[in-house]
Formats: structure tokens, sequence, C-alpha cells
């Protein structure tokens, strides 16, 4: 996700959301769920869109007013969400919605909540019976993602399409899908921030003032020092909670809820090199790293690179 947002974020916000739906069906979802639909995302033939805000609320999850109410073998679902990544290109639909069935009057919120799995045809307008895509929300920037609204109106889903065959979970499913999807989002913006500090070096090593590069003036190296720290620090931050998301690194409290090990120090992201590649004589690939266009940058300043013991 960092690598693919470095060259053009709209890409990686494509497949981040494609990945929490593949994600919840793969933990959550049931057997035959999986083997309908995992293959199909694995090979581009669907794509996943999420669906948990509506035009009244964002974050606050548990005030949602959409409904699903049971038909039988059916679920009847009505209301209005907002802010759908993929929501014209995508063919499966993760939608969060309240549903009080088994679920009496005081029963707290979060419990009364379900994920239904929502298959549509890709485009705008009525994309099936019950189901309408009006048009993509004009955006200020990040262009390259559609993002749309979802309305429902008597919108008919099988019971077997209830994310897990389970009522009541949406709320837990939908909470462990974004805690993967914030980690990628947190790698794209070290992406973005990785590019634009790149740029940032190439601009001070180009600009000229007073006979020589901007580069060579302590400012500007000073700017671009603290910069290359920043960029550092949350690539660290973020590889460290990617690895407390690691399959096997986690473990259940007596409360049931989710606690992290400590991350394995022994391992090094491959992104970031060893102490034994930093010196200025290198010229190994680590294209990635904030650390090597510093070096590059006081390179060119002919200032001694920052040390490292």
């Amino acid at each position: 996700m960092e690598e693919i947002a470095r060259g053009w974020m709209s890409v990686s916000g494509i497949i981040n959301t494609h990945f929490i739906v593949a994600y919840m069906l793969k933990q959550h979802g049931t057997q035959e769920q999986k083997e309908h639909f995992l293959p199909r995302m694995a090979a581009g033939e669907t794509r996943g869109a999420f669906s948990m805000s509506e035009p009244a609320l964002g974050s606050d999850v548990s005030a949602i007013t959409s409904k699903a109410v049971r038909d039988g073998d059916e679920y009847v679902l009505n209301g209005q969400k907002m802010w759908l990544t993929n929501g014209g290109t995508s063919s499966l639909v993760a939608v969060l919605v309240r549903s009080d069935e088994g679920h009496p009057e005081g029963t707290a919120p979060h419990k009364s909540m379900t994920t239904f799995l929502v298959e549509k045809e890709p485009g705008f307008g009525e994309v099936r019976p019950g189901l309408t895509i009006p048009g993509k929300i004009d955006k200020m920037g990040y262009k390259g993602v559609d993002t749309t609204e979802l309305i429902m109106d008597g919108l008919r889903i099988p019971a077997n399409r209830v994310l897990g065959g389970e009522t009541g979970r949406g709320f837990y499913q939908m909470m462990d899908g974004v805690e993967v999807g914030r980690v990628n989002v947190a790698a794209r913006g070290c992406g973005v921030a990785q590019r634009a500090f790149e740029l940032g070096v190439s601009y001070a090593q180009q600009r000229h003032t007073f006979g020589k590069a901007i580069a060579q003036h302590q400012a500007i190296q000073f700017k671009l020092a603290e910069m290359a720290t920043k960029v550092e620090a949350a690539h660290a931050m973020m590889v460290n909670a990617a690895r407390k998301r690691t399959p096997g690194s986690e473990t259940t409290s007596k409360q049931g809820w989710r606690s992290t090990s400590p991350p394995n120090t022994a391992r090094r992201s491959s992104r970031t090199p060893s102490v034994s590649t930093v010196d200025t004589g290198s010229r190994r690939s680590t294209r990635s790293s904030a650390s090597t266009a510093r070096r590059r940058c006081c390179s060119s300043a002919k200032v001694p690179p920052r040390s490292r013991k």
C-alpha cells in the first residue's frame, strides 16, 4: 500500500476498500460465503465496497438508522448510506444496518447491527431492484476513486447473505475490518509523504540562489532533515501497527477484547536498510527510504550525512 500510494494514492484507496471486504469475509464469513466470494475477489471478477456511514453521521456508528426487517427467508433493507468508496464500480457491498431481530428494546446499540453482503451490478442508477447508486459525489481531490451514496428502498436480501450467518455481529465485524483498513490508510499516508519528500529533495538540488543549489544552504538542510525524520518515524509506527495486526500475533483477554503481543524486534522492515548499507559509499537500492534521499541531498550539498550508531 505504501509503495502504490507513493505513485498514485487513488489506486491504493481502491485496493484498500476491496481488501477490507475480503478480510471481513475471510475472518467472519460462513464457509459458503468464503467459497462463493473470495476466489472471485482474488481474480478481480468481483470488486468490493464498504458501507457504514450515513448522511447524518460519520464515525458515530451507533447512530445509524438504516434498518433490516425479516420477511420469511429474506430481509428487507431501507435507508440511505454515504461515502462509499468503489460505490459505482463495485459488484459487492458490505452494508451495516440496524437489525432488531432477537435483540429486544434496551439492547446495547452495537448489538443490534448486522452486516449484509449485497450483490449488485456495477454502474449508476437502479443497479438492482430496491437499490440505487445516484452518481459520483464531487470531491475537491482524490478523484481517481468513485465515492457515492447508496439508497435502499425495499431492497430484498436472502438470509444467507448475512455476514457470518448471525445477526447482531455487524458492529464487531465492521470494526475489525476498519482496524485493518486504518493500518492501510497509514501506509498510504507514508507513501504520499515519502514521495513529497523525494520531490522536495530533488527541487532543493535543482533550485539555485546566490550561486549554489538551495540544498547547500543550512536553513534548507534543517528543513529537509526534519522532513526526513518525520517520514522515517511515521513509517516505523505504521510497520509496528501492521505487525500487531499480523495473524498469529493476537491474543484474547478474559474480557474478550483483542490484545496484541509486542512486535518481534528481530524482524526488520524490508524497506529500511541495515546499518551496513547506510554509509555514503553504498549504492544499494533503497529507493523507498527517506534516509537514502537525505543522504543524496547531503552528498549534493557536500555536507557529511547524519551518522547512525
